[in-house]
């Protein structure tokens, strides 16, 4: 929709916004919903003796569609029976603890079992601020365990 506005009128719109931005005053609407933001602009005075024409454009936004919802992180992946999803690996891969270990040892644990040079290293816990013997060995799946320390089973596949 478009609207033209001549005359007084306009020259009394034209006033007070230059006359609010010499001051300068701001003009905002208040709401207390996430409406779209308003902006005035402000043209310098014309040094003519008419009043000069002001063209108004209202653009309005049919779309009835509510915003697409934001995707939900990804949940994370199934884990063996009697364990807990503990984060992701080194590699990408999920690794998996019992419920006597912590997540952080989980993960030093599975970054320590790929510099390790036997199947038996020591890692530390960052909980509990010691180092433990784990042993780790890997079934005909790939599937790998380390258990050790004070019963702590650290499980993933690479």
């Amino acid at each position: 929709m478009q609207l033209n506005i001549n005359g007084k009128i306009a020259a009394i719109v034209a006033a007070s916004l230059v006359a609010c931005a010499g001051l300068g005053l701001a003009v905002s609407e208040a709401t207390s919903s996430p409406a779209p933001q308003h902006q005035a602009i402000v043209l310098p005075a014309r040094s003519t003796s008419s009043p000069p024409k002001i063209k108004i454009q209202i653009q309005q936004n049919n779309n009835t569609n509510p915003p697409p919802a934001t995707p939900a992180a990804p949940a994370a992946p199934a884990a063996p029976a009697g364990l807990t999803y503990a984060g992701t690996g080194v590699d990408g891969e999920s690794v998996y603890v019992n419920s006597v270990t912590s997540a952080p040892f989980a993960m030093n644990v599975e970054s320590a079992y790929y510099g390790a040079t036997s199947s038996s290293f020591e890692v530390y816990s960052p909980v509990t601020g010691q180092e433990y013997l784990m042993t780790a060995s890997v079934d005909s799946n790939g599937t790998v365990t380390v258990t050790g320390g004070n019963n702590a089973l650290v499980q993933f596949t690479p």
